[in-house]
């Protein structure tokens, strides 16, 4: 009884995560497209800024694959120190967590196009496709910091969830063939350089910085009550 409640409470966790970060990622994709139809005109931007096939890839290989693997983490030790809680999948708690995670994710997103276009002037399809990688990569950090809501990434093994990394590495790999290969004809997006990669990967390193910040204050303050 005891092994079957404590897998109970795991499975229902891991579900809770792959919902708050599937739903954040489509919530970040929609920011995304909206606010850059919005404000479109005061930059001169083309839109919509990311294409509805560059959308449609991301649900189905950048989105799906890494947050399938959230339902494979393992439990925490003291899971069942755990009192019972509501069977609610989302709360309200995990309702502003999705709505603060994506709304960083299309920020960061916005500005490195408004980087790549009106600083960096590269031209619409590069800066489209480095706000489209950009926007994957931020993704991809998100599932790991989605593997705990009460643990850092920066201090963790990121082999804690090993088929996340598999499913992180086919992402990454998926996303070089449709800018690097011919497929980018079909994607309409273009070989980025230097500059961009470092812009992305920035991005990525700072949204986890900034989630393994607010990961310590939870832990003191109880803001959010979650594993």
């Amino acid at each position: 009884i005891v092994d079957a409640i404590k897998e109970g409470r795991t499975v229902f966790k891991n579900i809770r995560k792959f919902t708050t970060y599937q739903i954040s990622c489509n919530y970040a994709e929609l920011f995304t497209i909206f606010v850059g139809v919005l404000i479109a005109s005061f930059f001169g931007w083309p839109f919509p800024i990311l294409l509805a096939l560059q959308i449609l890839f991301m649900n189905l290989v950048t989105d799906n694959i890494p947050a399938i693997t959230l339902g494979l983490n393992s439990s925490s030790k003291d899971i069942m120190s755990e009192k019972p809680r509501k069977r609610e999948i989302l709360n309200k708690a995990s309702i502003k967590l999705i709505i603060f995670t994506g709304t960083i994710m299309a920020l960061f997103t916005l500005a490195i196009f408004y980087i790549s276009f009106n600083i960096w002037e590269i031209g619409e399809i590069q800066s489209r496709t480095t706000a489209l990688f950009s926007l994957i990569g931020l993704q991809i950090s998100g599932a790991f910091i989605f593997r705990s809501f009460r643990k850092g990434v920066f201090n963790r093994s990121p082999f804690v969830n090993k088929y996340l990394v598999y499913a992180s590495a086919i992402s990454i790999m998926a996303t070089l063939l449709i800018v690097y290969t011919p497929l980018s004809k079909i994607f309409e997006t273009s070989p980025i350089g230097i500059s961009a990669w470092a812009i992305a990967i920035s991005a990525s390193l700072i949204f986890i910085m900034i989630f393994d910040i607010l990961k310590k204050i939870n832990n003191k303050k109880h803001f959010f009550k979650e594993d």
